[in-house]
């Protein structure tokens, strides 16, 4: 019985868990610590990432980089380094080192060899450590409209959106789609010294000339649609509006619309016309929604073929995935990825946008109006009747623009699908301009910002 006991006893053992080290400012700012920080920032940089993540795990930890929207191991780092790692880039985020139960926001900026960098730093509390995200921004590398990579229609259009003095022009996409890149575009063109633009972000990415930018702060009380209550006391031409979240900031914005003011907006939606839907839900009533939206921009960011080693489909072999969409789309490709030293043996380089832009024209508005009395109740997606509505008796009264480039060489079918993958088919396989979707032009003509106000 006794050595049953014993074997009892030894059969199960208690481990010790591991717990968050405690690590003081000495530890953090010793060189090793600092060269090893610095060794990952450098690096993020020369791959071009936009972030990076440090991860805490069993034992170990990992650094990983996200480079073209695509996360890829950078080196794995046991925990004790790891630690000190996360509280060496706390202290450049002026953040509490000591607090590691709570998720802490910060920013820094630093300089890389020439180069000016703004760090947008993000912790949060896991299991056994803290897990650090750190976004990199490059003030440098603000694009316009044309560096974006849209089609030429679709450059256009968002233009001809910008010319209008009041009204709603919202941009949509899931998050990471370069929506806030294409308004910053948007903003640069608008800031000519004649205006005043006024912007409520959350948080703002990048500093723009001319542009008044304020940073929503909840626990001061600034909030969207208290700034933007705000905005409206100081005499504002153009407003943008980092992302609308709920009703009183989407009546807010619809009030400014239609008081004199062009507002900029973002929401979370699949396609263009689904931001009538998601206006509605939100609790803004058609009328308003019709009166005020002037048109939608949705949209997408594929990968880019490196220019270095892309080669054309004929001379290499298609990959099985892009043989098929072949099938599905029925669109041979022009060039395929090999991957060569420039782009890191992935083939792929640089990202560009593929947009969709719904321009909404009297036509259109009425529509909405007689929509919404013909709604059935069972209908639960009024832009679904926006997108088959025939007025004047055959021709389509929507403008609409895609500016996916499937014939180019800049990038593959399959890195689109990819990228569209939560999107309708009607975006993937939307018809150019030159088809028999009817293009209706601005009804009368509107004054550019650029002429000012006054």
């Amino acid at each position: 019985m006794s050595s049953v006991d014993s074997d009892v006893i030894d059969a199960v053992r208690i481990l010790d868990e591991t717990e968050p080290e405690a690590l003081g400012a000495d530890a953090v700012e010793s060189g090793p610590v600092v060269k090893l920080t610095n060794l990952i920032l450098r690096d993020a940089i020369a791959h071009r990432a936009s972030d990076i993540h440090l991860e805490a795990g069993r034992g170990a930890g990992t650094v990983r980089f996200r480079v073209d929207g695509v996360l890829f191991k950078y080196m794995g780092i046991p925990m004790a380094a790891l630690n000190r790692v996360v509280s060496r880039i706390k202290i450049l985020g002026r953040l509490d080192i000591a607090d590691r139960l709570r998720p802490q926001d910060g920013r820094a900026r630093v300089q890389i060899r020439d180069g000016t960098y703004d760090l947008r730093i993000s912790t949060v509390p896991t299991r056994d450590a803290e897990k650090a995200v750190i976004r990199v921004l490059d003030p440098q590398s603000s694009l316009d409209l044309e560096a974006l990579g849209l089609a030429s229609d679709a450059v256009k259009r968002t233009r001809d959106l910008l010319g209008h003095r009041d009204g709603i022009i919202i941009v949509t996409g899931p998050t990471g789609s370069g929506k806030t890149t294409t308004l910053y575009a948007a903003l640069r063109e608008l800031a000519t010294g004649q205006i005043n633009i006024m912007t409520v972000e959350d948080p703002v990415e990048y500093e723009l000339p001319e542009v008044t930018q304020i940073q929503v702060e909840e626990r001061r009380g600034v909030t969207f649609a208290s700034a933007l209550r705000a905005i409206l006391r100081q005499d504002p031409d153009v407003i943008f509006v980092g992302e609308i979240r709920d009703l009183e900031t989407a009546e807010v914005a619809v009030q400014a619309s239609m008081t004199g003011h062009l507002v900029l907006a973002t929401l979370h939606t699949n396609d263009a016309l689904s931001a009538i839907q998601r206006l509605m839900d939100l609790g803004l009533d058609r009328p308003s929604i019709a009166v005020s939206l002037r048109g939608v921009v949705a949209q997408r960011l594929v990968r880019r073929l490196c220019e270095r080693c892309a080669r054309p489909a004929t001379a290499a072999p298609v990959p099985q995935e892009e043989a098929r969409l072949v099938d599905v789309y029925g669109v041979e490709p022009v060039a395929v990825a090999m991957g060569c030293r420039a782009c890191g043996q992935t083939g792929y380089r640089g990202r560009l946008a593929v947009a969709e832009v719904a321009v909404i024209e009297e036509r259109l508005q009425q529509l909405k109006f007689v929509l919404a009395r013909r709604l059935s109740p069972n209908s639960s997606d009024p832009s679904e009747r926006c997108r088959i509505g025939r007025p004047g008796g055959g021709r389509r009264s929507r403008t609409f623009s895609s500016s996916t480039t499937t014939r180019s060489t800049v990038h593959s079918r399959r890195l689109c699908s990819r990228s569209t993958a939560s999107a309708s088919p009607r975006l993937r396989t939307a018809p150019s301009p030159s088809s028999d979707w009817a293009t209706v032009r601005p009804h009368g003509s509107r004054p550019r910002h650029a002429e000012g106000r006054r």
